[in-house]
């Protein structure tokens, strides 16, 4: 993820999905753009290591909405580093 910090990903996905919804579309994408990137990323690795953020709160609930976030079409989801400051991956909510 961090060689991608600087990029912005679309996902598309419903505003009533849920948190780990998001994080699967995620996952989808990356594996579409890097064929191999599902054999070669340990997604629970990156979860452990990113956290999904809109504005400034967490998502850390899985189970919650995005909807409950009051994300809205073509908002940004950023995926904050918790363990390398200043590397954060933006994703465009379509």
């Amino acid at each position: 993820l961090a060689c991608v910090a600087s990029d912005y990903v679309g996902v598309q996905i419903a505003r009533s999905a849920a948190v780990w919804e998001l994080k699967a579309a995620i996952q989808g994408v990356f594996i579409a753009l890097y064929n191999d990137m599902e054999n070669a990323v340990t997604w629970q690795h990156v979860w452990s290591h990113f956290c999904l953020c809109f504005k400034d709160e967490k998502m850390t609930d899985d189970r919650a909405t995005l909807r409950a976030f009051g994300i809205k079409d073509g908002d940004e989801v950023c995926a904050h580093s918790s363990s390398v400051i200043g590397r954060n991956v933006h994703f465009s909510v379509d």
